[in-house]
């Protein structure tokens, strides 16, 4: 008899984790009709008021669904499914939910929005946007400082987080081949990026990034005042950096702003293109290190011979050189180099660094120094010399008369 408690309590627990997990996953349905609130109780498969903490997954029922049940409401993890586009609105402008688990999209190659300010509070994140999905977010996301969201946009998919929707708290990753937009700007603590693209399309000063690969890109040439695009330090351990804001790899010419400094490495790599007068900037309110990075210039259209080109500024410009990415030696200081058949020169200065075209072909060799002069005038030379030899044959000629006198 002793054991029945114990026993009790087993099936007690057994009960009542039954219950939350049963509990915790729930389906939009959509069943309110024109009632999109999530208070109404006929919109969820269980047609009964959500707990806090559920797993809510929508995947039917509609187009829309309306936050409407008071801030900070707890949701355990969101799922984007349906067929359609489909999105998650605040029934209270700037009154949205807290998020404490995962973000997801189920790969089904649709557009989804959320237009709901989300405070995400666990210490990771993850959200997984899958296929070819594309999420926008177009209000604030605050990550909880010390908690860190793992942006995960698989390679053909798109995470875009809109103008007038800042990201501040904690930190990001950015992991899957795909791409983030930061168009909203914020105060997000820093940014891993391992794979993928990272367009940076706003001012976000205190977000260093670190590049552990992929792209960090950004920066139209209209930014030369850092008040359009902006992060923070930059420590490019691997990967790739590219300026400008005509495409999510930057294969235009743009100016890229960094109110910390910028730290290279020989497995990183800066594709500086140029585009007749104008070519990518990397402009830092910090030093500049190039740290052996290899330098890749693209020659989007050649410029006029002669013509100087800033591809880097900076408070100061570290003594370190960036590495040719075909022989991978060092770029020296006032050398000549050629890359995709075209050659430049490049200048390491105090405060920036600047290249300056040269063609198509090798420039001349410089002209060899000339002789010292002696002061002898080279008429008087030729005149002893020719003197000389008139002398000589005439004393040939008497030498000859007398042998035969």
């Amino acid at each position: 008899m002793r054991y029945q408690p114990i026993a009790a309590t087993a099936l007690a627990l057994v009960l009542v984790g039954a219950g939350a997990i049963s509990a915790s996953a729930v389906d939009w349905d959509g069943g309110g009709g024109a009632a999109t609130g999530w208070s109404t109780n006929t919109n969820w498969s269980t047609d009964a008021a959500i707990p806090a903490n559920s797993a809510l997954n929508f995947a039917t029922g509609g187009t829309t669904s309306a936050f409407d049940l008071g801030a900070g409401f707890l949701v355990g993890s969101l799922t984007f499914g349906a067929p359609n586009p489909f999105s998650i609105t605040a029934q209270t402008p700037g009154v949205g939910f807290a998020l404490t688990g995962d973000l997801t999209t189920t790969a089904l190659g649709q557009s989804y929005y959320l237009d709901v300010p989300v405070n995400v509070t666990p210490a990771t994140s993850t959200w997984n946007i899958g296929g070819t999905d594309q999420l926008n977010v177009t209000e604030p996301v605050t990550i909880n400082p010390g908690s860190t969201v793992d942006f995960l946009v698989q390679t053909n998919a798109l995470l875009s987080v809109a103008t007038g929707s800042p990201v501040n708290g904690g930190t990001a990753t950015k992991s899957g081949g795909g791409t983030l937009f930061f168009l909203g700007g914020g105060t997000l603590g820093g940014m891993t990026i391992a794979n993928g693209v990272v367009f940076s399309g706003s001012v976000m000063s205190d977000m260093d990034v670190v590049g552990n690969g992929g792209y960090l890109s950004g920066g139209a040439l209209s930014n030369t005042l850092c008040n359009q695009q902006q992060v923070g330090g930059v420590n490019l351990v691997s990967g790739i950096i590219s300026p400008g804001a005509g495409s999510v790899y930057g294969d235009d010419t743009g100016y890229m702003c960094l109110s910390g400094s910028f730290d290279g490495n020989a497995n990183s790599l800066y594709e500086a293109e140029v585009d007749g007068t104008t070519s990518d900037t990397i402009a830092s309110k910090g030093t500049f290190d190039a740290n052996s990075t290899i330098l890749h210039v693209i020659t989007l259209t050649a410029p006029a011979v002669g013509t100087v080109l800033t591809i880097a500024k900076a408070t100061d410009i570290g003594p370190s050189l960036f590495t040719d990415p075909i022989n991978n030696d060092p770029i020296a200081d006032n050398s000549v180099f050629v890359q995709d058949g075209q050659y430049y020169s490049i200048d390491y200065r105090t405060t920036d660094i600047v290249l300056t075209y040269l063609g198509t072909t090798p420039p001349a060799p410089p002209a060899g120094p000339a002789l010292a002069a002696t002061g002898t005038d080279s008429g008087a030379i030729t005149a002893l010399a020719g003197f000389l030899l008139l002398g000589g044959i005439g004393a040939i000629m008497v030498a000859t008369r007398r042998r035969h006198a």
